[in-house]
């Protein structure tokens, strides 16, 4: 992460030096996508995505009546019921 943090920073002075300090940049980020930490970071965030469509599937695919008392079969009322703010 701090790779990634550094690479903001080098883009945001990088940009405002010239030419040749925006090559550097490039340079930087292309080290960036090729480390072993941006791939880890690419991994997660696969690992998460692919959980929560999962979950998302597996919950619509749930009776309503399971989920919570009610009776609607519309999918579209199913996700804005995902979606909706609950009351306490």
């Amino acid at each position: 992460m701090g790779i990634f943090l550094a690479f903001i920073a080098g883009w945001v002075f990088g940009s405002q030096s010239g030419k040749e300090e925006y090559d550097d940049v490039v340079a930087a980020a292309i080290a960036i996508r090729d480390s072993d930490e941006f791939a880890t970071l690419i991994s997660a965030v696969r690992l998460h995505a692919g959980h929560v469509l999962r979950s998302t599937a597996d919950w619509l695919q749930e009776p309503p009546a399971e989920r919570d008392g009610s009776d609607r079969e519309d999918l579209l009322a199913r996700v804005r019921s995902m979606v909706r703010p609950t009351r306490s």
